[in-house]
């Protein structure tokens, strides 16, 4: 079964599940990296200036989370990874409750785009 179709069972069918286990995810910082970038280049001009404007001013300046010009512009290059089905809301609560500062220390400050923290 492929990734994103593993995924999009457990979430349609989380009571169906006892474990889910996900092989070939990212094997480096430099391939996931190297992803996100490729998914920065796919969208228009446009929408990149979006995320150079923001990124420019600090994505979680004086907030807790990206501003929702930025957010929308970074569904736009994560659509083609995003699960077809609609989001449980479970997740979306989980999604609600992400601390940022705690995220911002993990992934880093400057870009969703490229991981800089602990998680590299």
């Amino acid at each position: 079964m492929a990734r994103h179709a593993a995924q999009a069972y457990a979430l349609a069918y989380p009571l169906q599940l006892s474990k889910l286990i996900l092989a070939n995810t990212f094997s480096s910082i430099a391939d996931c990296n190297a992803i996100l970038q490729r998914m920065r280049n796919s969208v228009p001009e446009a929408t990149r200036a979006i995320y150079e404007r923001h990124e420019r001013e600090g994505l979680d300046k004086d907030r807790d989370r990206c501003p929702d010009e930025y957010q929308a512009a970074l569904d736009l290059a994560c659509e083609p990874i995003f699960i077809s089905v609609p989001t449980p809301e479970y997740l979306l609560d989980m999604f609600s409750k992400v601390a940022c500062d705690v995220y911002r220390v993990m992934w880093g400050e400057e870009t969703e785009f490229r991981v800089t923290r602990t998680l590299a």
